[in-house]
């Protein structure tokens, strides 16, 4: 997924219909973030487009985060995002096996 596609869909998630450069600026610097965040999480790279898991944790980082409320996403997604990071552990798990026959 582009940069720009996932600019517009977290705009439209967030119920922002008027844009200028400097929201999109700052919301690139939000995702970039989030997608850091996440990927720290999982250990890995994610795809935002496929990965539906991803792909709403990074909307909802992304909402807490314009809200000014990033210091409670963590708490508030605990659970989500320990399965993200399990799930990323399995997945390193078993490229780790694959690798070693």
């Amino acid at each position: 997924m582009n940069d720009e596609q996932l600019i517009q869909d977290i705009l439209n998630e967030l119920d922002i219909t008027h844009t200028d450069q400097k929201l999109n600026k700052k919301m690139q610097d939000i995702i970039n973030r989030g997608e850091g965040y996440l990927q720290r999480k999982y250990g890995g790279k994610l795809d935002y487009k496929t990965d539906m898991q991803a792909r709403e944790l990074l909307f909802s980082y992304c909402r807490y985060a314009r809200s000014n409320a990033i210091e409670e996403f963590e708490k508030d997604f605990l659970s989500d995002i320990t399965e993200l990071s399990i799930r990323g552990a399995i997945e390193a798990n078993k490229e780790g096996e694959s690798n070693a026959e």
